[in-house]
């Protein structure tokens, strides 16, 4: 485990829930006057995942090598069970008192491409837990890699990566998939023995942050098209300086990371659940200090989700097929 890279999923994490924080307070009718400049910049959380997600996968493997029905199994392990279970808590919850959602249409079409990571190519829409749409390109992802592993040479496995997803992006009109080969190249040269001085990764990731911010500007817009070029190449700057400059020792902000799936999925609940009850019982209160409180709140039933159920039926699960 590498601290900086688990403090950066945290921060990843945590963009993405306050940028649906933002969006869920304007539905309800609590402005967010003076943070409302940062509305649509918490996507590059994504964006960060995603080149983290190519170095780690990569990063793993090179350090020890698994076959593709190992590599497949760990995966599906890791995201699978968490994300049913959400799923289905939310499908029951919509059968049980449909009134709770206010535009939400259930099918078993939609269920059933969900569970399966596939309701972007089957029906072109997000699934029901709507932040798993980043799930399909990640299972994606994992596919493709796990099914390149019987390669030996790891520029191969890059160069038949690289050739999928490329093509998956000129087919698709969305290139935010190459953000994985980022992240490749990243753990390809740190275990290729590149090696910078502490300062010179700090640098970097300063670098790549003053990037990513650059995109606050209100004139720039971010399309699929473009996004792995405003918010990707900070991304794998971010993540390049992040490996070389001096790696943190904060616990939380550790734990933080491990707890980053759960806090990125849990927000689809605890966010509108949040709005619904303070529009009762905090309508005084002012509407940026409402999504500050969101936010806490938000990642704090993550955690809780984590430690208490993510983690061990994680672990289980993992023993169960050993």
């Amino acid at each position: 485990m590498i601290n900086n890279i688990q403090a950066l999923r945290a921060f990843a994490a945590i963009n993405v829930v306050f940028l649906h924080v933002i969006k869920t307070a304007s539905t309800y009718g609590q402005s967010t006057d003076y943070l409302s400049f940062l509305a649509g910049w918490g996507a590059n959380g994504v964006d960060i995942f995603f080149v983290i997600s190519g170095f780690v996968m990569l990063h793993t493997q090179m350090q020890k090598k698994r076959h593709t029905g190992a590599f497949l199994t760990s995966r599906i392990l890791r995201i699978v069970p968490i994300y049913w279970l959400i799923t289905l808590f939310v499908v029951a919850v919509y059968y049980a008192v449909p009134g709770v959602f206010r535009s939400m249409e259930l099918s078993g079409t939609i269920i059933l491409s969900s569970l399966l990571f596939s309701s972007l190519l089957v029906l072109g829409e997000p699934p029901i837990v709507y932040v798993g749409w980043t799930l399909e390109w990640e299972m994606l992802f994992y596919f493709v890699f796990g099914m390149s592993l019987f390669l030996r040479s790891w520029g191969h496995v890059f160069l038949v990566v690289s050739l999928v997803l490329a093509g998956v992006s000129l087919a698709s009109g969305d290139f935010i998939s190459l953000e994985f080969l980022f992240g490749m190249a990243v753990a390809y040269s740190y275990n290729k023995g590149f090696e910078i001085r502490e300062k010179t990764g700090v640098l970097i990731f300063v670098f790549g942050m003053l990037l990513l911010c650059a995109s606050l500007s209100s004139e720039l817009e971010v399309d699929p098209t473009n996004r792995v070029i405003i918010w990707g190449v900070p991304s794998f700057f971010i993540v390049f300086g992040l490996l070389f400059a001096t790696q943190i020792s904060n616990r939380f902000l550790v734990y933080l990371g491990d707890a980053s799936y759960s806090i990125y999925l849990v927000q689809i609940l605890t966010i509108p659940a949040f709005y619904k009850v303070s529009s009762i019982v905090l309508r005084p209160v002012n509407g940026d200090v409402l999504s500050i409180l969101c936010l806490i709140s938000s990642v704090a039933a993550g955690c809780l989700v984590f430690s208490m159920i993510e983690k061990p039926m994680t672990k289980k699960m993992k023993r169960a097929f050993s």
